[in-house]
């Protein structure tokens, strides 16, 4: 348990205050969340790898099959378990389906990234070139999976990132699976509905196929156009729709108890956070507990009490990844008392900053200052400057 240093804020002529604090100290004990892609998956239609798949006489082995989806905001806040929310941290990411074979065996890698665009950039490169994203957005390493029993559904991907979670900023996901399947590999996997016409392209070693391919296809030779219009119909790629993914993930955030100096629930405490330019508002309840969910890790967070008219205040820090913070403050006790600094000679003024740094002229920004009258007594304010 840490120790903020904490300022009780006195009201020259109108009360003081008991002994108050505030005290935070993180946790671990984060709740695992899930988000399913927009919408509801449709049962109804599925995408298939089909290796070995036979279209015009011409075998496509599709045993290096590599899926890249677009994902907007828009189609990210209509998860079917709620929008995925701002600074998320993203542990794994789940493909519902089925297995067609008995081999249940194959590998993937992933890449995801955050990203304004609104078209899957990958339609514009030529016959033959299979890119993958720079190795900043990798999350995991080509890793082995296992499918479920041929001719059940499940999870045919649940690929942990195991080389670093996926922060969501708040526009879209460009999300890139690569996957390494063996000949005998066969399944199938569920879409559902997406913003965009055509928010997903899907390659094997070769050629890009989605939906709307045309039958005269620059990025295809002509002697195979007509074969990569029929696998297009074929695997049933239809616009608007994108895989079914799952994503779990975390949420970074401050959870709270507010209470009486008795002991006792407070109802009603005010509570503002405060994170870079954003700012995040909550009521203790009839338990005295608050919680502001979702808050960016990375920096400092200032947090902000106000109970019985008065404010206590602190800046604390998430420390790393895997935290949440945990928060208890005790409200201070208004005695009402005579204005017993009016007219007083001040003897010395000091500023403190939100970090307990000491200065004799104001910091920019939050400032608690301390005046001590030639009397002995003390009186501390807070003033912005």
């Amino acid at each position: 348990m840490k120790k903020i240093f904490i300022f009780a804020m006195i009201a020259a002529g109108a009360a003081t205050m008991s002994a108050q604090s505030l005290e935070w100290a993180t946790t671990a004990e984060q709740t695992v969340k899930s988000f399913t892609s927009v919408a509801k998956a449709n049962e109804n239609q599925l995408i298939s790898n089909q290796a070995g798949l036979l279209v015009e006489g011409v075998n496509f082995k599709l045993n290096k099959f590599q899926v890249e989806c677009l994902t907007t905001a828009q189609d990210l806040q209509n998860g079917q378990e709620g929008a995925l929310p701002k600074f998320a941290e993203v542990n794994k990411l789940m493909l519902k389906g089925s297995n067609l074979e008995a081999n249940r065996n194959m590998s993937i890698e992933a890449y995801v990234e955050n990203t304004d665009e609104n078209q899957v950039r990958y339609l514009d490169l030529t016959y033959s070139e299979m890119p993958l994203p720079v190795e900043d957005y990798k999350v995991a390493n080509m890793t082995p999976v296992t499918m479920p029993e041929q001719g059940q559904q499940g999870n045919i991907v649940e690929l942990p990132f195991d080389i670093k979670p996926f922060y969501y900023q708040g526009n879209g996901v460009y999300i890139t699976l690569s996957m390494l399947t063996p000949d005998e590999v066969k399944f199938n996997f569920n879409v559902t509905e997406a913003e965009l016409e055509t928010p997903a392209v899907y390659r094997n070693d070769y050629i890009p196929f989605y939906a709307g391919m045309s039958d005269e296809n620059e990025f295809v030779p002509a002697a195979f156009a007509n074969a990569f219009k029929a696998l297009v119909a074929a695997l049933d790629i239809k616009p608007n729709t994108l895989p079914a993914y799952e994503l779990e993930y975390y949420t970074h955030d401050i959870i709270g108890n507010v209470t009486n100096p008795d002991g006792s629930p407070y109802e009603g405490a005010t509570v503002v956070v405060t994170v870079g330019n954003d700012e995040y508002t909550a009521v203790s309840d009839a338990n005295g507990q608050f919680v502001i969910e979702g808050l960016d890790y990375t920096k400092p967070c200032m947090i902000a009490v106000t109970m019985n008219d008065e404010t206590v205040d602190a800046v604390m820090s998430f420390e790393n990844a895997e935290n949440d913070i945990n928060v208890n403050v005790v409200a201070p006790q208004v005695t009402a008392v005579q204005d017993i600094n009016a007219g007083k000679a001040v003897n010395s003024v000091c500023y403190y900053d939100m970090a307990g740094r000491m200065s004799n002229v104001p910091f920019n920004g939050m400032n608690v200052v301390v005046t001590k009258y030639v009397d002995g007594t003390t009186q501390v304010s807070k003033v912005v400057r």
